[in-house]
């Protein structure tokens, strides 16, 4: 029996929803979403639709989807959005994420290849692990997968090996369209694809910017390209420009009135961070209070200590410091700020 006392925590979904001529499928997509609104994890939810200048009668579908859901009155709150010129999946992503409100944001196709009772566990993740970021692998053994296209997901697999190589991380399918990230920090970082290098791009920023990252098998039904797939050749060759572009690039901050962008240059000067630390340690105890901890490039050579308190004034750099004390319990990241006593 469910225990009343200790009721699930709770959190909040944004769901962005690119759409590009996909007039028979985009309606039956969105009404699958319906799923969410039954979550014990769940306490908001909104979907956000942005059609990406669609040719055929995708506005219309929408329009009457539009219509349906006011009528019948939801418990998801809905919002459409349209592009007067076509931009490419990245553009509607980020034209969809600048409206996003909720505490964790996930990207969502407008097709039927990904089922959102997948997005349920994928939440939970959030709320139970303190996760940054869960991606849903088609890779990773889900409870059915449509059997399909074994050239693509060589192509996928080749891809996921190149960004792995660059970032360290060892996903299984990077290219998967469940990204699920936490808005603030999926808001901070500058993206600027405006196509299917958006995938690549997420992933080697959110690597470098330390991010909490999971991921969880999920179901797949893929479609050849007779039924729709637009996704092609060409598309794979501008990944691989974007994970060599992205593997140099040190822009993994908005510029913000803390200089966050500095901090992120500063972390790929490995030798200088150890310099640092080698100079600090010798007159380090037991229990260190560090000031101005950035995102922790010269804590996590000072650590283990029998208790840690880092601290910042920079709300990004707080998150990423709260990221690091998840699996390190003498860990302490706390606000602080020097010209305010109160603060401390």
């Amino acid at each position: 029996m469910p225990d009343d006392t200790n009721p699930p925590a709770r959190t909040s979904l944004s769901v962005l929803v690119p759409v590009y001529n996909e007039q028979y499928l985009v309606s039956t997509s969105l009404s699958r979403l319906e799923v969410l609104a039954d979550s014990p994890h769940l306490e908001d939810v909104e979907v956000i639709v942005v059609d990406d200048c669609s040719t055929d009668g995708t506005p219309e579908a929408l329009r009457r989807f539009e219509e349906k859901h006011s009528a019948e009155g939801s418990r998801i709150r809905w919002r459409f959005l349209r592009h007067e010129r076509n931009g490419g999946k990245g553009r509607a992503i980020r034209t969809a994420l600048e409206q996003a409100s909720c505490e964790i944001s996930v990207i969502h196709d407008a097709d039927l290849e990904y089922h959102p009772k997948d997005l349920l566990r994928i939440v939970r993740l959030f709320v139970e692990e303190g996760a940054d970021a869960v991606f849903g692998s088609r890779f990773a053994g889900g409870e059915a997968r449509r059997v399909l296209m074994y050239r693509h997901q060589l192509g996928n697999k080749f891809l996921t090996f190149l960004a792995n190589m660059v970032t360290n991380l060892n996903l299984t399918d990077m290219e998967t369209c469940y990204k699920a990230v936490r808005t603030s920090l999926l808001k901070s970082i500058p993206l600027v694809s405006r196509d299917f290098r958006i995938e690549p791009e997420l992933v080697i920023k959110l690597a470098k910017r330390k991010a909490r990252l999971f991921e969880i098998p999920i179901s797949y039904s893929g479609r050849t390209y007779d039924e729709g797939k637009k996704i092609n050749w060409r598309d794979g060759f501008k990944a691989l420009w974007a994970i060599a572009r992205f593997a140099f690039s040190d822009d993994i901050f908005k510029k913000d009135e803390y200089g966050s962008q500095i901090l992120g240059r500063l972390g790929r000067a490995p030798r200088f961070n150890a310099w640092m630390a080698d100079t600090i340690r010798p007159f380090c105890g037991q229990r260190v209070l560090e000031i101005g901890s950035g995102v922790g490039n010269l804590t996590q050579r000072l650590i283990p200590r029998r208790q840690y308190v880092a601290s910042d004034i920079n709300p990004l750099y707080l998150q990423t410091l709260q990221s690091l004390r998840e699996d390190r319990p003498y860990l302490e990241a706390s606000y602080c700020d020097v010209t305010d006593l109160a603060s401390g």
